[in-house]
């Protein structure tokens, strides 16, 4: 079942064209001969097998204030699992206590394919899971009930922290090529 937000993003995906390169989706003009970027935002997974938790969590993410796009959602670990990983959002939301594969198993899984920016849900105080959540690196573990400003502020600086981390690459990579252009010359 594919929410409103999902469904608006999606269509809005497939009208203007879109190019998914590590979770971040790239709108780009298509009434012009040459692709211009005129967005590039986060993707974002969402994890939670209580619909009513899932459908409130949705409306709380300010999407288009902190570019971010809803590229899916499950209600069990295994289903997210196989999306995760064709879809490869940056960031996934995640409660720990899902059915078929809980959510630490499935970041462990999805953490062995490529590096992902996690957050975990979870109504439970258990100090186990957030120790687990630490060892998988987890951006933030929410206590439920979740706060609307508590998670926007947590994805703010998930989102600025991905773009840091994707300015990097860009500059590491453009180095390793003046590199070459002067070892070649």
């Amino acid at each position: 079942q594919v929410s409103g937000q999902f469904k608006r993003s999606r269509t809005f995906l497939e009208k203007r064209g879109h190019i998914l390169r590590q979770g971040f989706v790239i709108y780009s003009d298509q009434n012009k001969n040459e692709k211009q970027v005129i967005l590039m935002a986060a993707g974002v997974y969402l994890v939670e097998d209580e619909e009513w938790i899932r459908k409130g969590i949705k409306k709380m993410i300010r999407c288009d204030e902190l570019d971010l796009v809803l590229l899916g959602e499950a209600e069990d670990g295994l289903t997210a699992r196989d999306e995760i990983l064709k879809l490869r959002p940056q960031i996934i939301i995640s409660d720990i206590r899902i059915p078929r594969l809980d959510g630490l198993a499935l970041v462990r899984e999805v953490s062995s394919a490529y590096p992902a920016k996690t957050i975990f849900i979870s109504g439970y105080r258990e100090f186990e899971y957030a120790r687990q959540a630490i060892e998988l690196e987890a951006v933030s573990y929410i206590l439920k009930p979740i706060d609307a400003g508590e998670l926007n502020r947590i994805l703010r600086q998930t989102v600025q922290t991905l773009t840091k981390e994707q300015k990097s690459v860009r500059e590491a990579d453009y180095g390793k090529a003046a590199f070459l252009l002067d070892v070649l010359d």
